[in-house]
């Protein structure tokens, strides 16, 4: 099954339209969702495709991001419980590379897998962290070319990784085993005439293990697929005449048990494909209302996570959370920890693509809110929300971050009560790209925070003084700058003697200047000449 330990605790993974997740026995109840800041190292795309990790203190997630127009690098990201690092994503591609899947089986052993382009034609690339650093692993080549989509851990010395292949007439799928030593080629069976590809694969013991995808026997015409590994083959099984009639595909396989296994997929009209195997046979299930996103199952409870959140009462989905606070999410891929904390993984978008991490907390925050925005009004940004329950909340704090991940307060509102229409202004936005989110924290001190969302203001917007604060003290000069080129900054004493000459660098929008200890305390003009512009001020050294 695919939580948190090993095996009896080890992930999800996927690409996956929905994942099931496990929690423990009435955990789920007692448990809200909360947006974990997370840093976009593209100013443009930025993609989580999967999440693993053995607790909340040791969480690892990888994607891709975009940094030069059409050019995707390796995103690989890890939390410690305080923050995340950014690891070297070790691209192998002239412009293409992706990781589609990731698995934990210790803090000292965890296992990436995904695709990167060489001329003509895509290869797979399997990482591995062995406590200290990333390295590429080798793998069986593919003359055609190859791409791995997930990879799932039953244990240290039985490893599967799965995706598809190119260059023989029916374009199998790809299954590669890693026994502890080395990584082989499996062949699966070829049901498609055309092409066959796994998207996911997920086993509870070395002789049961599933996959699905999809098969196709003519351009364009895919079917879903699910194929099963009893120690010896990959043996293709029958799906529900409903599902086979449908253009479509799996991309989600989690094993409860042996005799409780859920797959899930997409169709080309954008419908859900879900289908429950009993140890028998696989049947079709409802899924009209599901949110198409993740799956997470507590007990006999069943959610979907992706751009809301539903529940499954046995024959009707429900919408439990509509996730409002966040703009245009979409969860991918899950896990859930021992103690039943759940991760999970995606994007949102407004205008660029944002990396968005959620997790649970347990004891939730008494409140809800209907909407909430940040928007530009001049050179302020202002954030709106509206609540439509509190219960014992004491503020809310506007928060803002250059970087998406170190947050601080800019202004704060004591609570008002419930269906209260509130505003927080930032007077004073940052040059570039502004990170805000809303935190709440109630008479107890226990703290919330909803969605990270973004604004940039260039600096014709701001109107900002050149140097700040005037009178300058602690023999620093801050200053403002264009960012268009290089800069050179002059200081003049009244006289209009040259004191000091600095150049800080080009393409700068902001810079620190430490004051020589031979000037002196009194008035002096500041200069700073840039490519488009020259501006002076005069300023006072305390």
């Amino acid at each position: 099954m695919k939580t948190g330990t090993l095996k009896s605790c080890i992930y999800y993974a996927g690409v996956a339209l929905l994942i099931i997740i496990s929690t423990y026995s009435n955990a789920y109840s007692q448990q809200s969702w909360i947006q974990v800041p997370s840093p976009d190292p593209s100013e443009t795309r930025n993609l989580l495709r999967s999440v693993s990790g053995t607790s909340s203190l040791d969480v690892w997630t990888v994607g891709e991001y975009e940094l030069i127009p059409g050019e995707f690098y390796n995103l690989i990201m890890h939390w410690n419980g305080s923050g995340w690092q950014i690891y070297p994503g070790l691209d192998l591609g002239f412009n293409y590379n992706i990781l589609w899947g990731v698995t934990s089986i210790t803090s000292s052993d965890v296992w990436a897998c995904g695709t990167y382009n060489v001329p003509g034609t895509s290869r797979s690339q399997l990482l591995h962290w062995n406590g200290t650093a990333w390295s590429h692993t080798s793998l069986p080549n593919i003359p055609g070319g190859s791409f791995l989509f997930d990879i799932d851990a039953i244990s240290s010395n039985d490893i599967w990784a799965v995706g598809g292949q190119a260059g023989s007439p029916t374009d199998p799928p790809y299954a590669v085993h890693y026994d502890g030593s080395n990584w082989t080629e499996i062949p699966a069976a070829n049901p498609g005439s055309y092409s066959n590809r796994f998207y996911s694969v997920d086993g509870i013991s070395q002789d049961d293990v599933w996959a699905v995808g999809r098969k196709s026997d003519s351009y364009g015409d895919f079917r879903a697929m699910a194929q099963h590994w009893n120690g010896s083959n990959w043996t293709n099984f029958s799906l529900p005449p409903s599902v086979m009639a449908q253009i479509g595909d799996l991309e989600n396989i989690t094993m409860i048990s042996s005799n409780d296994v859920w797959a899930v997929g997409s169709t080309v009209m954008g419908g859900i494909i879900m289908i429950h195997w009993n140890g028998s046979e696989w049947s079709a299930v409802n899924n009209e209302g599901s949110a198409g996103g993740a799956i997470a199952y507590s007990g006999t409870d069943i959610f979907a996570l992706g751009g809301w959140i539903s529940h499954w009462n046995g024959s009707a989905w429900t919408v439990v959370d509509s996730l409002n606070q966040l703009t245009l999410p979409s969860l991918y891929s899950s896990i859930t920890f021992s103690n039943g904390d759940i991760w999970s993984i995606g994007n949102t978008y407004d205008s660029i693509f944002h990396t968005l991490v959620y997790r649970t907390v347990s004891n939730p925050l008494p409140v809800t809110i209907s909407y909430y925005s940040v928007r530009k009004a001049g050179s302020s940004a202002i954030m709106n929300w509206n609540t439509t329950t509190e219960m014992n909340v004491h503020e809310f704090i506007m928060e803002r971050s250059k970087n998406g991940n170190q947050f601080n307060s800019v202004s704060h509102i004591a609570a008002k009560g419930s269906g209260y229409n509130y505003e927080l202004i930032d007077a004073n936005p940052l040059p570039g790209l502004n990170y805000y989110r809303l935190k709440v924290v109630d008479l107890d001190g226990k703290v919330k925070t909803f969605a990270v969302k973004s604004l940039r203001f260039e600096n014709k917007e701001l109107k900002l003084p050149m140097v700040y604060p005037n009178p300058v003290v602690g023999r620093v000069i801050n200053i403002w700058l264009n960012g268009e080129g290089e800069s050179i900054i002059y200081l003049f004493d009244q006289s209009g003697k040259e004191v000091m000459q600095k150049k800080p660098g080009t393409e700068l929008t902001f810079a620190s200047i430490s004051i020589p200890g031979n000037i002196l305390s009194g008035n002096y003009i500041l200069t700073v000449m840039e490519e488009t512009a020259v501006r002076s001020e005069k300023i006072f050294i305390q």
